[in-house]
């Protein structure tokens, strides 16, 4: 069995940006956006509510207001010029807060349980992202990308998610509605010969070779930690076979061939 060659990045492969928390800045309001007002020192116009199909909200005093296509703070905005232009206050200090998200979606694709499309709040992080389409998959890396539009095309950037559950809940990365998150498949290591499960085996962190043979199950009892191979594929295309030591390092796409004890 000889491993696959890993993919070489395409000519046309998008750019990758380095890891870093991604706000929500650009974020609007679409019909179906849940938002709660408020105006300072004026409790009883407290609104809850949602952005109507037509993309207004009622507000109290005023009315409808027209709030698509805005951010929460440029609504806010909009919402204090009706009531000074109504006359209903003279300095109106409104603010607009986006509580949920239903009209904007993120997609999770890739090695993941339920890859699809799914609603994002504005407190959505590529961890719950992750939640909702059911963790990643047996095969899956423990790495994502995000793939987000922007004027230039699209852009990608690439998390470690090891290092992001270990960084704790202040680095964690947040995602933009229409974002999708990719789950690529992790690398993998195959061995063969004696050991108990023979097969291909996902590679997510570094092993030894004696690691590498207890996630196979470990030696029958005919193999020898001391007849080991690995056949490695070379930058070049070419394979190498070699013997191999037990605290040898695995590779991505190494074939690991245990063999018989001697006597």
């Amino acid at each position: 069995m000889d491993p696959l060659v890993p993919n070489a990045t395409p000519p046309n492969a998008l750019s990758v940006t380095p890891p870093a928390i991604l706000d929500q800045a650009t974020v609007t309001l679409a019909p179906g956006d849940s938002v709660t007002m408020t105006v300072f020192g004026r409790p009883e116009l407290t609104l809850t509510g949602y952005v109507s199909d037509s993309g207004t909200i009622d507000v109290p005093l005023a009315g409808s207001i027209p709030v698509a296509g805005l951010s929460p703070t440029q609504a806010a905005e909009r919402v204090a010029t009706a009531y000074r232009e109504g006359e209903y206050l003279i300095d109106p200090q409104v603010n607009i807060v986006l509580a949920a998200i239903r009209s904007q979606q993120i997609s999770v694709v890739g090695e993941v349980v339920r890859p699809g499309r799914f609603p994002m709040d504005t407190r959505t992080t590529i961890l719950d992202a992750l939640a909702q389409a059911g963790g990643i998959s047996p095969l899956g890396a423990e790495r994502a990308f995000i793939l987000r539009r922007s004027m230039d095309g699209v852009e990608r950037f690439e998390v470690d998610l090891q290092d992001l559950l270990s960084a704790g809940s202040g680095q964690v990365v947040q995602i933009r509605a229409g974002d999708t998150i990719v789950i690529p498949k992790a690398p993998l290591f195959y061995i063969y010969g004696e050991v108990s499960r023979p097969g291909a085996f996902p590679l997510r962190s570094k092993i030894t070779v004696i690691e590498a043979i207890s996630i196979a199950g470990g030696l029958t009892p005919r193999g020898s930690s001391r007849r080991i191979e690995i056949k490695r594929r070379l930058k070049d295309g070419k394979s190498q076979r070699s013997d191999a030591e037990i605290d040898d390092e695995v590779m991505a796409e190494d074939v690991i061939n245990v063999k018989e004890r001697l006597f």
